[in-house]
């Protein structure tokens, strides 16, 4: 066999090949990104809402040992929600994760803990929740107890907020967590009846 009229040896590929291959990852990748963005958006709604399980769970036992049938409530008229919220973390945190206070949506800062254990004060800028500005038994009808702080693109006097998009997740007395949608929220405060942030 001569050498001379073999054909070269083919190495690589061609820049049609190359093009074809990118056009291809390109589709495959506008479709499947979505999907993972929605599954994101998803779980952090899910982790949201067993955050406030747990929350209420903490509240139920506070109400049954310490406050006499009533969740706990922040003093005076109308206390905000981290004052209320701070009352059951006073007696509670050394058995509460500080994780339960986070929500990925949310754009309150993380509470400051060095560790699992310890206690911690909660701040306004630092709870993501909003809680009932009444006293409220444990026995009561289902009504709202907490919720997510913000809708996502809330505005108020202190700028715009981030929070889950098209609604929040809403705690009740009954220890139910629903994800109630922004048009059924009141539309000044966009929160549920008689809840304060």
């Amino acid at each position: 066999m001569n050498r001379a009229h073999s054909s070269p040896v083919r190495r690589g590929f061609t820049l049609i090949e190359l093009l074809v291959v990118i056009a291809i990852i390109s589709v495959i990748s506008g479709l499947v990104i979505p999907g993972i963005l929605e599954a994101r958006k998803r779980a952090a709604i899910i982790k949201c809402a067993s955050n406030l399980k747990q929350i209420y769970t903490f509240a139920l036992l506070h109400s049954e040992h310490r406050g006499r049938g009533a969740f706990p409530i922040g003093s005076g008229k109308a206390p905000s929600a981290h004052e209320s919220l701070g009352e059951l973390f006073r007696y509670e945190s050394k058995n509460l994760d500080p994780e339960v206070l986070v929500c990925d949506a949310s754009d309150a800062a993380k509470p400051e803990v060095a560790r699992k254990g310890e206690s911690f004060t909660l701040a306004a800028e630092s709870c993501p929740f909003a809680w009932t500005m009444r006293r409220l038994k444990n026995s009561a009808d289902r009504q709202p107890l907490g919720s997510d702080k913000y809708v996502d693109g809330f505005v108020d006097e202190d700028g715009s907020h981030s929070g889950h998009s098209g609604g929040m997740n809403v705690l009740y007395t009954d220890g139910s967590v629903v994800f109630v949608m922004a048009e059924e929220l009141d539309p000044e405060t966009m929160l549920p009846p008689g809840l304060t942030r």
